[in-house]
C-alpha cells in the first residue's frame, strides 16, 4: 500500500468500510477511457497553445467529432477483448 493508504487504513477498518480490489480487467479496455483518451491524444498531438482561448477552440474542434469516434471504438470492442483473451495474459501491441 501506498503512505497515503497506510495513513488512512485504520480509520478505514474502524468505520466497516468494504475495500475494492483493483478492477478485473487492464485499465487500458475501458472503452470510455481508451477511446476519449486516445483520440483527444491523437487530436492534439503536435499541436501547441498559447493561450486559453487556443485550448478551448481545439477542445470544442475535439468534441464536435467525438459521437463519430465513439461509434467506431464501441464497433472495435469485441476484437479488442478477444484479443486480450487470446494473450492469456501476456503482452501484446496493438
Amino acid at each position: 500500500m501506498r503512505g497515503r493508504m497506510l495513513r488512512g487504513w485504520p480509520g478505514i477498518q474502524r468505520l466497516g468500510w468494504e475495500t475494492l480490489c483493483h478492477p478485473p480487467y487492464p485499465p487500458d479496455l475501458v472503452s470510455s477511457d481508451y477511446h476519449l483518451f486516445h483520440f483527444l491524444d491523437n487530436h492534439l498531438r503536435d499541436k501547441s497553445f498559447t493561450n486559453k482561448a487556443d485550448v478551448c477552440q481545439a477542445l470544442t474542434g475535439f468534441t464536435s467529432h467525438t459521437p463519430e469516434s465513439n461509434c467506431k471504438g464501441i464497433e472495435q470492442l469485441e476484437t479488442r477483448r478477444q484479443k486480450v483473451l487470446d494473450a492469456d495474459g501476456d503482452y501484446f501491441e496493438d
